[in-house]
């Protein structure tokens, strides 16, 4: 951008490698175009992010912590609307942590993007006097055609499924005081006429949404409004995991037998990961399958250390999917936005055993377009039903013939392009 400064785009962002990733992803894509990048995001991603000549701002603690808060423990073990009480406490806190973070992390924006749980955003580019945009894995958007996924993944009919979406509304309006608060004493701005970010503007204008996933996945309801966009997955055209190699061992196991399964739950802990480890070896045993298991943030290769292990099994510590996924058979997890979506790039027939939030949801997805299974979650895990359900996932070859017509319209999308032209055009003129 030859005479003058290039823009600054930021964009915030918090959780997971699923929720971080696809943000450095379309971040690198916008630098590309001359944009100057900086990207907000928990601690433990910042050598992730300046390796990729991103700038980076903190806007956050390591997820792990928060995953072990017996507050997380228990929506795991009891669903969704366990421990009201303590889920707001949490939040609260958050909030708040992240929004004065954010803050810092925005000096200088000409836009603002932000993840679905960093909605104080809107607020800063609102001090800022520049247009902003929420970036989401997961609808959030109100529409007749499903419910708000941590309700139900069943539909209710399409006027209660539309009500579903107050849900949010409520949550923005435990945080509303946190908020109000924050906006006067480091924004010097008066209380906003909607809290409600994930759908407008703290004015109330419509937001823009960025909805990076694919419709081939979930096709875009017809009731969204035009400011809405499903632009398809924020993949890397050069990941660094290009990179990666199996090492010694793995290679030998891969060589030794037929494609394995793969089985990990990535960034989920897990309360007793040797209990778990023993159902997935006895279902694995029942059914003479390979298998390569992840270890993650459950500790499922921990569990494993010590062991005397069955020659059908493998532990790693973990390795990247978009380049582990093609050696593998089929794929066994917990069902986030990113596993989902890499399994199916990959056209891997899939067992979703999901644990939290809108993992159920893409569970579903994956059942309802036929190229999986929606399992069990953990605490509903036994010998019998594993079992069961990776017969099921190997021995009916439809699953993988519907991954692999999935596999084949995700090839067809550049999701990180359409979302780039869309970024680029509130840079141009007016927000909408």
């Amino acid at each position: 951008m030859p005479g003058r400064t290039a823009p600054l785009v930021v964009i915030l962002v918090t959780g997971s490698l699923g929720d971080v990733a696809p943000a450095l992803n379309l971040a690198v894509r916008l630098r590309d175009r001359g944009f100057r990048l900086r990207i907000g995001a928990p601690a433990n991603f910042e050598e992730m992010v300046t390796r990729r000549g991103i700038d980076f701002a903190r806007t956050g603690d390591d997820i792990r912590l928060l995953l072990k808060d017996p507050v997380a423990r228990t929506i795991i073990e009891r669903g969704a609307f366990a421990n009201l009480k303590g889920q707001l406490r949490v939040a609260r806190t958050w909030h708040e942590t992240t929004a004065r973070m954010a803050v810092a992390a925005c000096e200088g924006a000409d836009l603002v993007v932000f993840h679905p749980k960093v909605t104080f955003a809107s607020s800063i580019a609102e001090a800022l006097g520049v247009p902003s945009a929420m970036l989401a894995y997961q609808p959030l958007t109100p529409t007749g055609d499903f419910p708000i996924f941590p309700i139900s993944t069943r539909s209710f009919g399409r006027t209660l499924n539309r009500a579903s979406y107050a849900m949010l509304g409520a949550e923005h309006l435990f945080l509303g005081g946190i908020t109000r608060r924050l906006r006067r004493e480091l924004l010097g701005l008066p209380s906003a006429r909607s809290h409600a970010s994930l759908r407008s503007r703290p004015d109330g204008s419509p937001l823009p949404i960025i909805y990076a996933f694919s419709e081939a996945v979930q096709p875009r309801p017809a009731d969204w409004p035009a400011h809405v966009h499903v632009t398809g997955y924020v993949w890397d055209t050069a990941p660094a995991s290009t990179e990666w190699q199996p090492d010694a061992r793995l290679a030998r196991f891969l060589a030794a037998g037929p494609p394995p399964v793969y089985i990990g739950f990535g960034s989920m802990p897990l309360g007793e990961p040797g209990k778990a480890l023993d159902l997935w070896l006895s279902a694995l045993a029942a059914n003479g399958l390979r298998a390569i298991i992840a270890g993650g943030w459950g500790g499922l290769d921990e569990a494993a250390s010590g062991r005397a292990l069955p020659e059908n099994v493998h532990v790693i510590t973990g390795a990247p999917h978009d380049r582990l996924f093609p050696l593998v058979a089929a794929v066994v997890h917990h069902g986030g936005a990113g596993t989902t979506a890499m399994g199916l790039r990959c056209g891997r027939p899939t067992l979703v055993c999901p644990f939290l939030i809108d993992q159920p949801y893409w569970a579903a997805r994956v059942e309802a377009l036929g190229a999986g299974i929606a399992g069990p979650s953990p605490g509903k895990w036994t010998g019998e039903r594993l079992t069961a359900d990776l017969r099921r996932l190997v021995g009916n070859p439809d699953f993988a013939r519907a991954a692999g017509t999935v596999a084949a319209q995700l090839a067809a999308e550049d999701g990180a392009r359409r979302a780039c032209d869309i970024l680029e055009g509130l840079l141009a003129g007016p927000a909408s």
